[in-house]
């Protein structure tokens, strides 16, 4: 991260010049991109943003009107701060002019009581930021690392004899060790992906997370779905403490941000290089097939999915498809399809129950009887047999995944 301006008034150069925040403290977290020394008093068109200025004031116009116009200018061309040594134009204090407009548009203004060597400064500052983008750049060069062995793991026909060596380079043990794949996804992302911008913050906080649980783990962006990470324990025992404090940040991600309720999969822990593909691979099958069940705080394993569990590995066979138009056709042909569909879901949610039915629908008792006999009449069938009820259950949740254009591509494995 770049220094902020807080960081930068701390600096000894600057120390040594015995600042004064004179407006704007509200703002000293803002970022520091770069550090402009000028004496120019129109030099707001030559800026691109994130500019800390220095200043002596000597080249700075005379009237207040003007004065406030350079604040005002510099606020709107982004700049982070403006200090000013004292001494050579302005000698007290800044002029109340200057002091105003710099509270009005809430911009960092800062005076130094001592000669200050601009030199200095911006040697000091320029270190750190290019420190920070050396970091930047390493943070990125990791990332990208992860993101590749991630992919590998989830797609590759064959995992490479190299992966262990490659995964222990990042600090992630994989031989003899407790290995568990995650998969986070939002629950209802669509044909194109999910937002980036989420699922980046969805990657930074499960690294964080695991990296202050002192966890080893592969964890990154996946594709335009998913966030996939494997977890590297030396105890199978401490798994499931360290899922349950991933998944309550990866939920608060979505909670500050505002969107729909995250889906967390995970795969079954296993050990050894080799099955860290299978365990990555399920858990993205479980959170792509949960996205279509109602959202849980924790995670979904295998066993949680059961009759959807099947209908997900079998949304590209043909005859899945097929079975869909040939026990749903009568009813999806019909104007009122929609209204009778959520009539047979609800049946068949609430296990054929009509009384938990007619309170999940909000109708009579009398008035779902006269909807399930039009149902049967449509059908053909009797809705009281509960093989027929499993049957077009079964159908229901086949074309609820079918729709989901973001279910549609499989993963390898």
């Amino acid at each position: 991260m770049l220094p902020t301006l807080r960081e930068v008034l701390d600096l000894r150069p600057l120390r040594d010049g015995e600042p004064i925040v004179r407006a704007g403290r509200s703002r000293l977290d803002a970022p520091v991109r770069w550090v402009h020394v000028s004496e120019i008093g129109d030099i707001g068109n030559l800026l691109e943003g994130g500019e800390l200025i220095l200043s002596t004031g000597v080249a700075l116009p005379e009237s207040a009107a003007a004065l406030a116009r350079f604040v005002t200018d510099l606020a709107g061309a982004g700049v982070c701060g403006i200090v000013v040594e004292l001494g050579r134009r302005f000698h007290r204090s800044l002029p109340a002019a200057l002091v105003d407009a710099a509270h009005r548009a809430e911009l960092p203004l800062v005076e130094l009581h001592r000669e200050t060597p601009f030199v200095a400064v911006t040697q000091a500052v320029h270190t750190l930021i290019l420190a920070a983008r050396m970091r930047e750049l390493e943070a990125s060069d990791e990332r990208q690392r992860h993101r590749t062995l991630l992919t590998t793991l989830a797609l590759a026909a064959d995992v490479p004899p190299d992966l262990a060596e490659r995964a222990g380079a990042l600090g992630v043990p994989l031989h003899g060790r407790a290995l568990t794949g995650v998969a986070v996804r939002t629950g209802d992302g669509g044909a194109d992906g999910a937002d980036p911008a989420l699922l980046r913050d969805i990657a930074n906080r499960a690294a964080d997370t695991l990296r202050a649980l002192r966890v080893p783990a592969l964890v990154g962006l996946l594709d335009d779905q998913h966030v996939a990470a494997v977890v590297s324990l030396e105890d199978a025992g401490r798994t499931d403490a360290a899922l349950r404090r991933l998944c309550e940040q990866v939920h608060a991600v979505a909670e500050v941000r505002g969107v729909g309720p995250l889906v967390v999969g995970v795969g079954t822990t296993t050990s050894g290089a080799p099955s860290a593909a299978a365990t990555l691979r399920e858990a993205v099958r479980v959170a792509d097939t949960a996205a279509t069940l109602p959202p849980r705080a924790g995670w979904f394993r295998s066993p949680d999915l059961r009759l959807q569990g099947l209908v997900h590995q079998l949304r590209d066979h043909p005859s899945l498809r097929d079975y869909v138009e040939r026990e749903l056709r009568p009813l999806l042909d019909r104007a009122d399809a929609d209204r009778l569909l959520d009539v047979l879901t609800a049946y068949c949610r609430t296990g054929a129950s009509k009384t938990d039915t007619a309170a999940a629908l909000f109708v009579s008792r009398a008035s779902l009887y006269d909807r399930l006999r039009k149902l049967e009449r449509i059908l053909g069938v009797d809705l009281a047999d509960p093989d027929v009820v499993l049957g077009l259950h079964f159908a229901l949740l086949a074309r609820e995944t079918l729709a989901r254009p973001d279910l549609a591509a499989p993963h390898a494995g």
